[in-house]
């Protein structure tokens, strides 16, 4: 499923977020979305999926394999959220309700999009946790019982349930340790391929990114500020903006990289 954002901008008020933003995801590539906190990606998502409030101006396009979401009815994005495209958040225990098991939290797609009955939701969810990594046991399971990880692991299989063909993971591995980071990483990617799905992955540190994006944008200020092959932007970056995320990443690695040689001593 492809995602064309043209010349978009989001305003709150007088001020503007996002100025004249372009990008694209198309069938099946794994695409990032790398800039500072306050950079305005997790607001583009958000816009883009008819998630920002009343007070935010969205102005532009983005087309959805051809559909204009850019003004789209609430009822629309209710049809496309979930069914079409899957979302996953930074925080996996704020988007997670406490008081409902996990199980029942992952089939809420499955309910709303489809006519199965309770006995082939429950299959279903039991087939999507172990895809995940983890028991299907859990499904009895309440978030708090859960590790951070498992949280996520719940978070990425509430996503995937329905086999959306485009999923949007912003911030998705920001809670996590180092060594959970890449675990997870690699769990999204291998599903997302396998399920022939495009990916745009929304993320701070480019040394996450490397892992899974093929084609990265860099944000900054609002603004595209450079894009290209991820490789090529992580070992030769063109703007300050750019250079910027590389330098941070790369002490990030070196920093890991340290306490994980300390562990082993």
């Amino acid at each position: 499923m492809s995602l064309e954002v043209s010349k978009l901008h989001v305003s709150v008020g007088e001020t503007p977020i996002l100025e004249d933003v372009s990008l694209t995801v198309g069938d099946a590539e794994r695409v990032g979305l790398v800039g500072t906190s306050g950079s305005g990606k997790s607001m583009l998502a958000m816009s883009v999926m008819g998630l920002t409030p009343s007070t935010v101006r969205v102005e532009g396009s983005a087309l959805l394999d051809g559909q204009q979401l850019v003004g789209a009815s609430p009822q629309t994005f209710a049809d496309i959220r979930g069914r079409s495209v899957g979302f996953v958040f930074q925080d996996p225990s704020a988007s997670l309700s406490p008081v409902i098991p996990v199980g029942r939290q992952i089939e809420r797609s499955l309910k709303r999009h489809y006519s199965l009955n309770s006995k082939n939701r429950r299959a279903r969810v039991a087939t999507m946790l172990e895809k995940v990594g983890l028991s299907a046991d859990l499904a009895a399971s309440y978030p708090h019982e859960l590790s951070g990880g498992q949280q996520q692991r719940v978070a990425i299989a509430a996503a995937l349930i329905t086999s959306p063909k485009l999923i949007i993971a912003d911030e998705s591995t920001t809670a996590l340790d180092a060594m959970t980071q890449v675990q997870i990483t690699r769990l999204l990617v291998s599903l997302v391929d396998d399920a022939g799905a495009s990916l745009l992955f929304i993320t701070h540190d480019f040394s996450v990114l490397a892992r899974v994006a093929q084609r990265s944008y860099v944000l900054g200020e609002g603004r595209v500020q450079e894009e290209g092959p991820t490789q090529d932007l992580l070992e030769a970056p063109q703007t300050e903006a750019g250079k910027r995320l590389v330098l941070a990443a790369r002490k990030l690695t070196f920093s890991s990289s340290q306490s994980d040689s300390e562990r082993r001593q």
